[in-house]
């Protein structure tokens, strides 16, 4: 039995060489493939529109300094705090290829509307106008009622002048004429966002020239005219606006996109009404006695055809009107700013002369409203935002804010800054824009396109049936924004704001195109000197991925709240990815190699000491002290070359056989090396102190006896305390090792999930180290088999005294796997916190998924101790107890 044991030691010190090759070269080509793969799918995902986002300072949220993001919807109430001084300085810096400011100038709240194109018969008609906005979640209503007496002036014309002392905007009066318009109409409210851009750098940064379906495109040198207020008898279109004839009026160009992203319609319900018995005379009398109170009691009679207009049509329409007649884009492109009176028709020429200096001779154009503030946060559990709700706008300005009534998030401005007149100039198709990116590395373009916002949960929690995304509703105080609807010049843009006028510039820097060290160090070094000459705040966007965030959005009793999710900007995950995988590679390669030489001393060391009357015999025979150490390190190099030949194999075959990228030839020259300095470096001090031993030194036999009861389970490990401290070093390596693969893993797949880059990624390359984990395991079964292989051999004679007490062989079974699963779970604990230490050294923080890594750790290994320990215990068990006795 002896001579078995003995040979099966060599067979475990020949198969842990093996295994340690297997695992260098499995390592080697895992760290090489999931290398090549993920910077494969960085590089690819790593170029977005713009490299480096400048924001004004004080414009980040602590949500986003804390969490490294950039919110998606910046720009939303982000008003200009950027001066040109700065904007210039930002395109001197060398490396910066495209600086391309925006300046989000302010809303003009647009009313329009669409009549009927065929009149209908006159008569007194009930008209109900039902406003619907769909902004994703319940629509927003708002019903307006009105009478019309339609009457037709050459019968009806005393009555309807008995009753106009009753006209208002609940009861209109309208002759039925060829030259009049139709007043049946629908009339609707929105909002156009103007922004100001640098046309030449917005044409580099994402190809706006090339977007140009009709009319020409911006140049700096397009000019804007300014004129003096208008006086209250030019216009009292806006009497009830504040400021409104305070403010400076500017003629601005404009290039306006072509579609419209409001999801705002309304229709118009007319229904007919009885006249009374005696006509039109009854009706004015009846206004006399009630009011207009009378027109409710009037009976229904025929309803006209619903009538129903969508803002886009009504959009379509403002661009229409804002098409100057040749003769003024004439003038205007000229940089005349008042036209040339001798070029006048004789009316508009006296006209003009009556104004005097102060005349507009392009109209007064419209209120433009300054931004309204932005969105405030409140912190709640679960890492989930909550949007604050504003104060609603008196009620003055709420008919021209907030129409609908919808839920408030910004604070409402008080005046108004200008009135403002666009000429058309083109028009552009969003959808045509050469923005780079896809979603896994989307950067926020609200310039374009509107914010991704989605409902998918209720205030409470429960997920919702189907996700909802939102839309941006009319109201500039709502959650979401639409994206600007005219754009102008930079110029003009700072002429109607002053300075500071640019809210955020996006800077793309030369050389950054490719995932590299270097892009990453040119981007640095480009953004901290935007920092050191402006003071500004700046974003590196390239090499990030859209993180989403959760956000509750109080509904305020005007619409159910609900949780969205919507994409922030998670910044710098490209680099975090690769470093998170560089360091766990080189973290696996060194405990690797720490493991691999404690398994090999300990394997020699119990090898040497298993044939220690041999060394006895040869030293007795006249071999001298350095003749036995040559003789064991050639052992061990041939035990070396040997097994690292097979494991090299072994690890070329699996490699193949999973599809991992080819070994560096370097490492892939260093293997068979590696195999051979690990077991002579392993054998060396057991070789060294067997040499040293004296020839008289004989094994001596051992008169143990049974375990003390005040012994516990440890009395046997604990009487081989080197072996075991040696053997639960192994083991304490292994589990250190899975420790930090698991845990390494789960904290990179932590960090993985929370953006959509990330989660692609842990498509595509998780799984790889889950053969490295096996070959560890293996390694730890050799380590603990191989101990208690010499429990067995040095106490053999306890089977033989357990049968004579009457154990059964499963008892006999069960006391040697014990042993193993002993000696590894108190390895694998201690491994484990070791392996722990070195995530939090690594990662600066202590996570659930390190302590999870820490108890998977330990179960591992203590399933591997009883696997590894149930053969050898199982082999001893079937031992007759005679046999044993015979042996000794």
């Amino acid at each position: 039995m002896r001579r078995r044991f003995l040979d099966f030691r060599t067979l475990l010190l020949s198969l842990g060489v093996v295994a340690v090759s297997v695992a260098y070269v499995l390592l080697t080509a895992t760290a090489e493939t999931l290398t090549v793969r993920v910077e494969g799918e960085l590089a690819r995902q790593w170029q977005t529109t713009y490299d480096l986002l400048v924001r004004p300072p004080g414009s980040r949220l602590p949500e986003e300094q804390q969490w490294d993001t950039a919110r998606v919807n910046y720009l939303a109430g982000l008003k200009p705090g950027i001066t040109l001084a700065q904007y210039r300085r930002i395109q001197a810096i060398p490396g910066v290829a495209v600086a391309a400011p925006i300046s989000m100038v302010g809303y003009l709240q647009q009313s329009g509307y669409l009549t009927l194109k065929d009149p209908p018969p006159s008569g007194l008609y009930a008209l109900t106008q039902e406003t619907v906005l769909d902004t994703g979640l319940t629509p927003f209503h708002r019903t307006q009622r009105a009478f019309l007496w339609y009457f037709d002036p050459h019968t009806d014309a005393d009555a309807a002048h008995a009753a106009e002392p009753w006209a208002s905007e609940a009861f209109r009066l309208w002759p039925r004429r060829a030259d009049y318009e139709v007043p049946f109409r629908v009339r609707l409210t929105f909002p156009l966002l103007v922004a100001g851009i640098d046309p030449q750098a917005e044409a580099r940064l994402v190809g706006l020239d090339h977007a140009v379906t009709d009319g020409a495109y911006l140049t700096p040198e397009t000019p804007f005219c300014r004129y003096g207020p208008v006086r209250p008898d030019e216009d009292r279109h806006f009497a009830d606006v504040p400021g409104v004839y305070d403010v400076p009026v500017f003629l601005i160009p404009v290039l306006a996109r072509q579609d419209f992203p409001l999801r705002l319609s309304g229709t118009l319900h007319a229904v007919r009404l009885n006249l009374p018995a005696d006509g039109p005379q009854a009706l004015a009398a009846g206004l006399r006695r009630q009011g207009v109170a009378f027109l409710s009691t009037l009976t229904p009679a025929q309803p006209l055809p619903d009538f129903t207009v969508q803002a886009a049509d009504l959009y379509r329409r403002f661009l229409a009107s804002a098409q100057a007649s040749p003769l003024i884009h004439r003038w205007f492109l000229q940089g005349r700013c008042a036209p040339p009176l001798e070029d006048l028709p004789p009316a508009a020429r006296q006209a003009l002369q009556q104004q005097g200096a102060g005349a507009h001779p392009w109209g007064t154009g419209d209120p433009l409203w300054p931004l309204p503030g932005a969105v405030g946060y409140q912190r709640l559990p679960q890492g989930i935002l909550s949007a604050q709700a504003a104060a609603s706008p008196p009620e003055p300005l709420r008919k021209v804010l907030n129409p609908l009534d919808e839920p408030a998030y910004r604070a409402a401005p008080e005046r108004i800054i200008a009135r403002v007149r666009g000429v058309l100039v083109g028009t552009y198709d969003a959808r045509r824009l050469g923005v780079g990116g896809a979603a896994l590395n989307a950067v926020p373009l609200e310039t374009y396109a509107p914010a991704e916002v989605t409902a998918y949960a209720d205030g409470q929690g429960n997920p919702l049936p189907q996700p909802r995304r939102l839309y941006p509703g009319v109201s500039p105080l709502g959650y979401l924004q639409s994206p600007p609807a005219l754009l102008t010049t930079l110029q003009a843009a700072c002429a109607i704001v002053g300075e500071p006028c640019i809210s955020v510039v996006r800077v793309r820097v030369q050389g950054a195109n490719r995932f590299s060290t270097e892009a990453q160090q040119r981007l640095e070094a480009v953004a901290a000197e935007i920092v050191r000459r402006t003071g500004l705040e700046v974003d590196i966007v390239t090499g990030s991925s859209p993180r989403l965030v959760k956000v509750l959005l109080p509904g305020e009793g005007r619409q159910p709240d609900v949780v969205v999710q919507e994409p922030w900007v998670q910044k710098g995950v490209h680099v975090r990815i690769q470093r998170s995988v560089q360091r766990g590679n080189r973290q696996l390669l060194a405990l690797l190699v720490l493991l691999s030489l404690l398994y090999t001393y300990n394997a020699s060391a119990m090898w040497v000491a298993q044939r220690r009357q041999t060394w006895a015999v040869m030293r007795a025979t006249g071999w001298r002290a350095w003749d036995l150490v040559a003789w064991l390190l050639k052992f061990a190099l041939g035990v070396g070359l040997a097994a690292g030949v097979v494991g090299l194999a072994l690890g070329w075959a699996l490699r193949m056989g999973l599809h991992l990228e080819a070994l560096p030839p370097l490492q892939a020259a260093a293997i068979l090396p590696l195999s051979v300095a690990l077991v002579l470096a392993g054998m060396l001090l057991p070789a060294w102190r067997q040499g040293r031993q004296a020839v008289v030194a004989v094994l001596r036999a051992e008169s143990e006896r049974l375990p003390r009861r005040r012994g516990g389970r440890w009395w046997l490990l604990a009487r081989h305390r080197r072996e075991a401290l040696a053997a639960g070093g192994i083991v304490a390596g292994a589990g250190a090792l899975t420790t930090v693969l698991l845990g390494g893993w789960l904290g990179l797949r932590g960090y993985l999930q929370l953006t959509l880059l990330g989660q692609y990624l842990l498509v595509r390359v998780q799984g790889y180290h889950l053969v490295m984990l096996g070959v560890v395991l293996l390694l730890a079964a050799l380590a603990v088999a191989d101990v208690v292989l010499m429990l067995l051999a040095e106490h053999r004679y306890l089977n033989g005294l357990f049968a004579a007490v009457g154990w059964r062989p499963a008892q006999v079974l069960g006391f040697w796997v014990q042993q193993g699963v002993l000696l590894a779970v108190g390895g694998g604990a201690v491994g484990g916190a070791l392996g722990v230490l070195l995530l939090v050294a690594g990662s600066g923080r202590l996570s659930w998924g390190y302590l999870t890594a820490w108890g998977a750790g330990m179960a591992l290994s203590g399933l591997v101790g009883a696997l590894a320990a149930w053969l050898p215990a199982r082999r001893a068990a079937r031992i007759p107890p005679a046999q044993v006795v015979r042996e000794g």
